[in-house]
């Protein structure tokens, strides 16, 4: 169920990470920004953000709990995963026959930039933001 904050819509879940559990929350959070009724583009930005940052929590945090909140503002939608792990995220371009370290990089590059984390209490926040521009555009080709 969502909840309207001042003219937002918001869900949050407390969870602990499961590989195996991240395609049901993909989905679970791509019927919910279906439900807000966003761009083809964010929703697809959001369900692909939403799978690379529980599975870095898994990779990476020790711990699997986490939350995950979603607000919809005006036509944007923001993603946001606190974990227990302060270690700021890598975020850089992997070389070539580089194995892994691709996630981010990549979601970087799919909300324009429109990603960051802050510490706080207990580990930190990672946030991105997907909205229309996000969406496929034709080449006319």
């Amino acid at each position: 169920m969502s909840v309207a904050l001042h003219g937002e819509l918001a869900r949050a879940w407390e969870l602990r990470v499961r590989p195996e559990e991240i395609v049901e929350w993909r989905h679970r959070v791509t019927e919910t920004v279906k439900e807000w009724d966003v761009a083809r583009g964010a929703e697809d930005t959001v369900s692909l953000g939403v799978t690379e940052l529980l599975s870095n929590v898994h990779r990476h945090a020790g711990d699997p709990h986490c939350w995950l909140r979603l607000r919809r503002l005006g036509a944007f939608v923001v993603v946001s995963v606190d974990d227990r792990f302060p270690q700021a995220p890598r975020v850089v371009e992997p070389g070539p026959s580089a194995l892994g370290g691709r996630g981010l990089w990549l979601l970087r590059v799919m909300v324009d930039g429109h990603i960051g984390w802050v510490r706080t209490d207990e580990g930190k926040r990672i946030w991105f933001s997907a909205g229309p521009s996000d969406a496929p555009t034709e080449s006319g080709a």
